[in-house]
């Protein structure tokens, strides 16, 4: 679950809101923060990568450009 968001920052660019939960990444599926933080620090910086969430019952999906690798734990470095 999206928990944190910087302002101006990709992810909110891309349409993401606290509270969103991240189900896949390029269509792989994430069973964790760190998964998540590990799937797309492997997409590479500058690379526009998919992200279906889920949002008040819904299933969107959302595609972000890549700006920075995350450290593992999810966290941006």
């Amino acid at each position: 679950m999206i928990a944190d968001l910087s302002r101006a920052g990709p992810a909110e660019a891309a349409g993401f809101e606290i509270g969103d939960v991240v189900f896949s990444v390029d269509g792989d599926p994430v069973e964790s923060s760190a998964e998540l933080g590990r799937l797309v620090a492997g997409s590479g910086v500058g690379n526009e990568v998919e992200f279906e969430v889920a949002r008040d019952g819904a299933v969107l999906v959302l595609e972000a450009r890549i700006a920075r690798a995350p450290d593992t734990d999810g966290r941006d470095r």
